[in-house]
């Protein structure tokens, strides 16, 4: 993510404002709550209120931005943990390769279920009935 705060940018046809103290709280509350009624409520402010403060500083904008950069930022971290995951597979460690495919397979769908002590069925044929449907092929 960026260090600093970009708010230069025009939106809905105004320039934005520099950030003041109220427009710092604002911003601080709207990156700290899971919802505008939230952040509105720990500013002690109506949404209405709220909502003209976000366009007076153009946080609409930056916050979309910054929520963009944190998914991809998500996205980037799990196509390694997966990476990480299957590289396991092919670990010299027996029990860890074993432990690695299982946990490949499971995050797939496609896993071993346990029936009983002796008895283990695996989904992959349901599976690929499933992706046949899915995919067409």
């Amino acid at each position: 993510m960026k260090e600093s705060i970009d708010l230069t940018t025009e939106e809905g046809g105004k320039t934005p404002q520099p950030l003041d103290e109220v427009g710092k709280e604002t911003l601080l509350a709207l990156m700290t709550s899971d919802t505008k009624t939230n952040a509105a409520i720990k500013l002690g402010i109506d949404r209405k209120t709220l909502y003209s403060r976000m366009e007076k500083y153009g946080l609409r904008a930056y916050l979309s931005q910054l929520q963009q950069e944190a998914l991809d930022t998500l996205r980037m971290g799990s196509i390694k943990a997966a990476e990480n995951m299957v590289n396991k597979i092919d670990h010299r460690d027996a029990k860890i390769s074993m432990e690695a495919s299982r946990d490949v397979l499971d995050r797939a769908g496609i896993g071993v279920k346990k029936e009983s002590n002796t008895n283990v069925q695996v989904n992959i044929m349901n599976k690929l009935e499933e992706d046949k449907e899915k995919y067409n092929f």
